[in-house]
């Protein structure tokens, strides 16, 4: 009779690890679409964003010369992102000191 409760037991925890594994399995996948629409996403915002700096290059060029206005274009994006890095990383550093 233990033999057979050990047996049972035995039984019981294969099929929850195998319910567990499924799961998982199911989440797995289910995040990977949501992540494909993610990079898709980024991709479309960044061809997006190319084209409004070559746009705004283009508009410049005419009132202070083409190498002048994609300077300019330039340094605005990449001031921009530089502020956007650095909130980015005071947040983490933030975000890291409170569970730490």
């Amino acid at each position: 009779m233990i033999a057979r409760l050990v047996d049972d037991a035995e039984d019981f925890v294969k099929a929850e690890i195998a319910l567990y594994r499924a799961e998982a399995a199911y989440r797995v996948a289910d995040y990977r679409k949501y992540l494909a629409f993610a990079a898709l996403a980024a991709l479309l915002s960044a061809s997006a964003l190319f084209l409004l700096l070559l746009a705004a290059t283009f508009a410049l060029a005419p009132l202070i010369g083409m190498a002048l206005a994609a300077l300019c274009v330039a340094l605005l994006a990449m001031g921009i992102a530089a502020i956007l890095f650095a909130l980015i990383t005071r947040k983490v550093r933030r975000a890291i000191r409170r569970r730490a």
